[in-house]
Formats: C-alpha cells, sequence, structure tokens
C-alpha cells in the first residue's frame, strides 16, 4: 500500500484501519484506487465518530492529495476515494453534507462534475450546507 493511503488513514485514529486494507499480507498487493476506495468505504461509515477536527485534517489531506500533480494520486483520490463517497451518497449509505463541507474547492469540483457526467445532483454537495 502506498504511504499516502496509510497517512489519510491514519488521521481518524483508530476509526480507519488500514489493515482491512493489506488483507493478504503483502503491503503492495492493494493497487492505489482500490486502497482510496476502501478507505472511502471505512470513511462513509466513520462520520457520526468523528471530529470536526479530523473531517478537517482529512479534507485538507484530500484536497492537496488531489492537487499534487502526480497523477496516479490524483486518480485514486478522484476515482476511488471521492467517487466511492458519492456511490455511497447516491445508495443511501452516506449522508454527504456531513463531509462536504469539509472538501476542498477542486475536491468539490470534481464531486460536481461527476454527478454532472453521471446525472446525478448528490443531497449535501450542492448549496449552503456544502459551503459553496
Amino acid at each position: 500500500m502506498s504511504p499516502w493511503i496509510r497517512s489519510l488513514a491514519e488521521l481518524t485514529g483508530p476509526t480507519m484501519d488500514v489493515t482491512d486494507i493489506e488483507r493478504d499480507g503483502s503491503p503492495d498487493s492493494v493497487p492505489d484506487v482500490v486502497g482510496a476506495g476502501l478507505l472511502a468505504d471505512a470513511f462513509g461509515a466513520a462520520p457520526p465518530v468523528l471530529t470536526q477536527s479530523e473531517f478537517v485534517s482529512i479534507g485538507e489531506a484530500v484536497e492537496a492529495l488531489l492537487t499534487s500533480g502526480d497523477e496516479n494520486i490524483s486518480t485514486a483520490i478522484a476515482t476511488g476515494f471521492l467517487e466511492s463517497l458519492l456511490g455511497q451518497a447516491s445508495g443511501g449509505t452516506l449522508d454527504f453534507s456531513r463531509i462536504a463541507w469539509a472538501l476542498g474547492p477542486e475536491s468539490k469540483e470534481h464531486c460536481r462534475a461527476w454527478d454532472d457526467f453521471s446525472g446525478l445532483k448528490t443531497e449535501g454537495l450542492w448549496g449552503a450546507a456544502s459551503g459553496q
């Protein structure tokens, strides 16, 4: 697993256990986009126990990774992490407004572009609650 995935997981302390991402014991066994998606699954389930500070830290880290200039990392964050969260929201398992406010401008822009592409309008992504 890439160090940036571990760093992102560690921002929330014990909430997101990266051992689930490393199931077969090989740290390089999971592609970054899959690891980011698994991390998003855990993050999507975690909002009730996360602090405002943890949301801010995660939002800042996601924004930095998305805009890092490294295409592999940006793709993993966009398609693995952010689009997984949007999928959870459209499936009714995540209230996106709980996290949208903490996302940076490029992260929100990607999410809105994905909504446009998908023909969706994720509740909590658009409007005042998202910090638009």
